[in-house]
């Protein structure tokens, strides 16, 4: 016999129960629909990365059976850059015939080492338009590059390896890729990366990982975050490309892969549409745009070409109209160097230690002064902690929002721990933790803690004063000894294998801070 239970809304004790019932299931509702709500991004993203993968294979299949990598091709891509540079002004070598040359270079490369993520569908006609022209267009007339994914390129997407930037083509191409369009320079590929950008990896689930080339049989990591670009030049890809570089991303992969690299002083070189999509707003970090190319010659030529044109102007009023100096260029005064070959928190091994030395040599063979250079006696740790707080200052909500329905990669898995829980919890979880004085809860409590000291407007500012007392610190250091510039390792080892490089912290941290400042304190001699 069923009974019919009445609830006695005058007695308290059932008013309670009837509260919670009713803020229980409301409770279960709304977390049932974050999870359908989740679930159905994380399929509509799955289906885009599928969708494009199948494309990508598909159009990479097709140019590889156009363009075939014949022994012409090979001689071609194998002539030094400033005999190659000749031959295109003088139209011994038509712009087409070096386009394509590197890109059936760039094929097998990507098939080996899945350097690129796109090919330009227009680049082949812009090669001929530059043919079509009675006179060279610039000093870069006819030099293929490539460009990071994190650049705009009118028509492609910008997609920091994620699924949900897909099938969102630009409305307008980057200055700086327009700035080298100008000057006669053939776009043809976007490079891989890692997702999101902040690992020295390469991992992305939307394109796949980057091998390094050099020891292909041990799938060594080519270091990030321009990881396509350096393993591209390092493989005879490109004649150059262009990475971007806030702790180390554009001299990392150089440093690894065995190529050369330039991250210019902030405002050298324009930024609209560089990076637009990474951090936006942050406070105290600055990346900048950077080249990066088989050689030193290959850098300094391209710079000089940028550099002498004035041409950024045009694209954005913001870059400082410096000159470039050819007098200072090609002096020969003796400097002053300081040099480190190692970081107490982060020993380097032997063969980069070596490696600073002998450029040591290398330099005072050639009279210069060489003077051991030390870091202001500050923790390094500190350095580290600034760096966090600052990336995290919004409470991780740019890299929730982005992160959101993503697949995770190996090159996110360091701060996804932080995004999956709420402001406050991993405010408590960094709170009792600190209260346990083990080394591994201190670990814990510090790294759920990154963020918090500057998760707030007066906070933030202490941030940013106590980077640039940092700074200045180090400044300090390098006028009291009256230096033009320092040479230390890019990072502490040459490479490890793929699945490793996720793991350590980014070396080059420490002396970002003196490169965020927008002079340059590298004085050389007149």
């Amino acid at each position: 016999m069923l009974h019919k239970i009445t609830p006695n809304f005058e007695n308290p004790i059932h008013l309670v129960g009837l509260s919670g019932v009713v803020v229980a299931t409301g409770v279960i509702s709304v977390y049932g629909f974050q999870k359908f709500k989740l679930f159905k991004e994380r399929r509509r993203l799955a289906c885009l990365t599928k969708r494009k993968q199948t494309e990508r294979q598909e159009v990479l299949a097709k140019l590889k059976a156009e363009y075939e990598f014949t022994p012409k091709r090979q001689l071609i891509i194998e002539i030094p850059v400033n005999e190659l540079i000749e031959k295109l002004q003088k139209r011994v070598l038509s712009a087409t015939e070096v386009f394509e040359a590197f890109l059936a270079k760039s094929i097998l490369a990507t098939e080996a080492f899945n350097s690129i993520t796109e090919y330009i569908p227009q680049a082949l006609e812009w090669a001929k338009m530059l043919d079509a022209l009675p006179n060279p267009k610039g000093p870069l007339h006819g030099l293929p590059f490539c460009v990071k994914d994190d650049y705009d390129v009118k028509g492609m997407d910008t997609t920091l390896g994620l699924a949900k930037y897909l099938y969102q083509p630009a409305e307008d191409s980057a200055a700086l890729v327009k700035v080298l369009r100008d000057l006669g320079g053939v776009p043809f590929c976007k490079t891989n990366l890692p997702q999101t950008l902040f690992s020295i990896g390469s991992e992305n689930p939307v394109f796949g990982t980057v091998v390094n080339p050099h020891f292909p049989e041990r799938r060594m990591g080519p270091g990030g975050s321009s990881s396509g670009t350096g393993s591209l030049i390092a493989a005879g890809g490109t004649v150059f490309g262009l990475g971007s570089d806030t702790g180390g991303s554009g001299r990392i992969p150089a440093h690894m892969c065995g190529i050369s690299s330039l991250k210019p002083t902030i405002g050298r070189f324009c930024k609209r549409g560089a990076g637009s999509k990474v951090l936006p707003g942050c406070v105290g970090l600055y990346g900048t745009p950077s080249l990066m190319a088989p050689s030193p010659q290959h850098l300094s030529t391209v710079f000089k070409s940028i550099m002498e044109s004035n041409l950024q102007r045009k694209y954005d009023g913001t870059v400082v109209p410096i000159p470039w100096n050819t007098k200072m260029y090609t002096s020969n005064n003796s400097l002053r160097i300081g040099y480190y070959t190692s970081l107490p928190m982060f020993p380097a091994f032997d063969s980069t230690q070596k490696t600073v030395l002998h450029a040591k040599a290398a330099l005072e063979a050639n009279g210069h002064t060489l003077v051991p250079f030390e870091l202001p006696s500050v923790e390094e740790t500190q350095w580290l902690k600034l760096f966090g707080d600052l990336r995290a200052a919004d409470h991780w909500a740019f890299f929730e929002k982005i992160c959101y329905g993503e697949v995770a990669s190996q090159a996110t898995r360091h701060f996804s721990k932080h995004i999956k829980y709420s402001h406050w919890m991993r405010k408590f979880i960094s709170t009792v933790f600190g209260w346990i004085p083990l080394s591994k809860f201190q670990e814990i409590s510090e790294s759920f803690g990154v963020g918090f000291d500057a998760d707030t407007g007066v906070k933030l500012w202490k941030c940013v004063e106590k980077r640039d007392a940092l700074v200045d610190k180090v400044l300090s250091a390098i006028d009291t000894l009256k230096l033009d510039v320092i040479i230390c390792p890019a990072y502490p080892f040459p490479s490890l294998k793929i699945e490793d490089l996720h793991k350590p912290e980014m070396f080059g941290n420490i002396m970002n801070f003196v490169l965020y400042l927008e002079q340059n304190f590298t004085r050389l001699l007149e």
